[in-house]
């Protein structure tokens, strides 16, 4: 297990208020820009301020449930595996954006699925290839 890691029970509460944390920043600075945006001539920062009050905290919870999904999918593989490595990460994205898309139907989910594993499989990609520079 890495040692800059918290074991898992707490991994879970960790990558999930993280989540949440990146989601509303991010959240916010997009609506905030959107407001500007889409707002009328003289109301633009009234426009910003709504729209970032009534839609920032809808990503921070969206961010929060992948966190949730991928830390709690990525626990268990490290459980029934024994080994922590990238592809405990890469089916843990799978997992999640499979989880993450059961309302929608089979096809649905295995777009997700299938799209949230090479996601994760190319940001472990760069995390290696860049350890792999450090390195050298």
């Amino acid at each position: 297990m890495a040692e800059w890691r918290d074991p898992c029970p707490w991994r879970i509460v960790e990558d999930m208020g993280g989540a949440f944390a990146l989601g509303l920043v991010g959240g916010s600075l997009f609506t905030t820009g959107k407001g500007l945006y889409a707002g009328g001539k003289g109301n633009k920062w009234k426009s910003a301020w709504t729209n970032t009050r009534l839609r920032a905290g809808r990503y921070g919870t969206n961010f929060a449930a992948w966190g949730f999904c991928f830390s709690v999918s990525e626990c268990t593989m490290l459980h029934l595996r024994g080994v922590e490595d990238p592809i405990n990460t890469i089916t843990a994205g799978a997992a999640s954006g499979a989880a993450l898309a059961v309302r929608q139907g089979r096809g649905a989910m295995i777009v997700s699925g299938i799209f949230g594993g090479i996601i994760l499989g190319v940001m472990e990609g760069v995390m290696l290839m860049v350890n792999k520079y450090q390195l050298d």
